[in-house]
């Protein structure tokens, strides 16, 4: 009947709405992983910072000069951990907002999917009300 078309017609359009929605806050999720894994990443950098600087306090005080030797490699060391440290929060960060995006798109294709369902449906509750009409 008419009313069962415009039900699945109206039930089609719900459904691509809501998954547009939650689309949105997937995509929306995927944005806040990535801020988290730059602040972590600058978080790291200011560590990295406040270690180098009380490094060479201490080795100034002790009279060690801070342009070769023990206070070099260090800080070296230091830098490559936090480097190493930056690497895995970003890498967690792109990941975890990949598998946003990849929710996001899934809701996409759904969303298309009821509308494309609910007009199909709708076309084929009236073509067999109204086909005998037809032929």
């Amino acid at each position: 009947s008419f009313g069962s078309a415009v039900s699945s017609i109206s039930g089609g359009l719900q459904g691509n709405a809501i998954a547009k929605a939650q689309a949105r806050q997937y995509e929306l999720s995927a944005r806040q992983e990535e801020l988290k894994g730059r602040e972590q990443a600058d978080k790291i950098r200011r560590a990295l910072q406040a270690t180098l600087a009380t490094q060479n306090a201490t080795f100034a005080a002790r009279g060690i000069s801070l342009s070769s030797g023990t206070p070099v490699n260090l800080g070296n060391v230091s830098r490559t951990e936090a480097a190493r440290d930056i690497e895995i929060a970003q890498f967690g960060a792109s990941a975890s907002a990949a598998a946003e995006r990849s929710r996001a798109a899934q809701s996409k294709i759904q969303g298309r999917t009821s509308l494309t369902s609910g007009f199909s449906n709708a076309g084929l509750g009236l073509a067999g009300k109204y086909g005998s009409l037809l032929s």
